[in-house]
């Protein structure tokens, strides 16, 4: 019992540390998807909080409150994250509602059974974390009652959320088919990762129906799976966090998914680009395909047809360009009393590493080089 709570206690300070930093870092970049782990993460140390103190005896009635809800959020949530990655809009829809309504369901019953028998449901017999692991605890009907619900419930979300993930696998393998940049090549590879785990991740926690670990071997398993997951998550959310990503996944999923309309044409398409340097739209730091799509008033898969047919790879490169540009003027410019760096956030770059990083590689030389020639 005591090796299994020290299981369990790795993974609450792992799962915690994570997601702090991840809550962090989506703030740091304004990255609302990055929001869906980080709550997972969080989530994940709660649930795995009281059976890391189990062995104190302590109260655990409020762990009866909490278990079965958070173990039914966590596969949509997960989800969530994965999903979002593919769209332009990271905010929750009113047609994402429907994610939670397993949770609803589960937070209902769990209020019923917890209001008359929480103490009942944790201390109806000695505390055995064996008996925990599995699905039912004989003698113990309340207990039997929260965890058949949710560790069904878990089941039958790993299954359609599998079925979901599909379209996902797909675009994935038509973005590595297609791309030829080796930087982008790289993050489908991540990505399309990322979304594999997530299946297994959801039998994982789908087998807990059938009580399968409270058998060592498999426990042992899911543990370390579970410490793999949550690095490979954390990692791939700082990796690939740039806007460069954002966009390329944003461009691709637009064109592979919006109908040619003649009637939206601009009439003289050499005006869009006179437009959106007349509005200096590209000093907005948060600027994207879609916010440009909307204040030039051109579909996203018009806009990103033009860009190319431009001679730009993409809209990353197409805005960078210009933003290089507006610093080289401001370096000329600029007076001996004010540093290199105050450049970059008047050049629409939203931090000083990408100024640096983006500037080197349209000049070959670092702002600061260029400066002195």
């Amino acid at each position: 019992m005591r090796e299994v709570t020290v299981f369990f206690s790795i993974l609450v300070l792992l799962f915690f540390l994570l997601g702090m930093a991840l809550f962090v870092f989506s703030l740091f970049r304004r990255q609302k998807e990055i929001n869906y782990l980080s709550i997972s993460y969080f989530l994940r140390a709660l649930l795995y909080l009281a059976p890391s103190i189990f062995i104190f005896n302590v109260n655990l009635e409020w762990s009866v409150w909490i278990t079965g809800p958070i173990k039914v959020l966590l596969i949509p949530l997960n989800y969530l994250y994965v999903s979002k990655l593919f769209e332009a809009d990271k905010s929750i829809r009113l047609r994402d509602l429907w994610h939670f309504i397993p949770f609803v369901f589960d937070c209902i019953l769990t209020f019923v059974v917890a209001s008359d028998h929480a103490r009942q449901v944790v201390n109806f017999n000695e505390l055995d974390i064996e008996e925990a692991l599995g699905t039912v605890w004989e003698g113990n009907f309340y207990y039997t009652l929260l965890s058949v619900t949710a560790r069904t419930i878990s089941f039958l979300q790993w299954v359609g959320y599998s079925v979901l993930t599909i379209p996902l696998i797909k675009k994935c393998t038509s973005y590595q088919k297609e791309n030829k940049s080796k930087i982008n090549y790289q993050f489908v590879v991540w990505l399309k990762g990322g979304v594999v785990l997530f299946v297994i991740m959801g039998l994982f926690e789908g087998l807990a129906v059938f009580g399968v670990y409270k058998y060592p071997p498999v426990f042992i398993l899911m543990w370390f799976f579970l410490l793999i997951y949550a690095l490979y998550f954390f990692i791939f959310a700082i990796l690939f966090s740039d806007e460069k990503y954002r966009n390329f996944l944003e461009m691709q999923t637009d064109s592979a998914s919006m109908e040619f309309k003649p009637e939206l044409e601009i009439i003289d398409e050499h005006l869009w680009l006179q437009k959106f340097l007349e509005l200096d739209l590209y000093l907005d730091p948060e600027l994207t395909l879609q916010k440009t799509s909307v204040i030039l008033g051109i579909p996203k898969y018009k806009l990103s047809q033009l860009i190319r047919n431009d001679g730009y790879a993409n809209f990353y490169s197409f805005v960078n360009l210009f933003r290089v540009e507006k610093s080289k003027l401001l370096l000329k410019l600029l007076p001996d009393t004010h540093v290199v760096e105050s450049v970059a956030k008047e050049s629409g770059f939203n931090s000083r590493s990408t100024y640096f990083r983006v500037f080197k590689e349209f000049t070959g030389k670092t702002p600061r080089d260029y400066l002195q020639k």
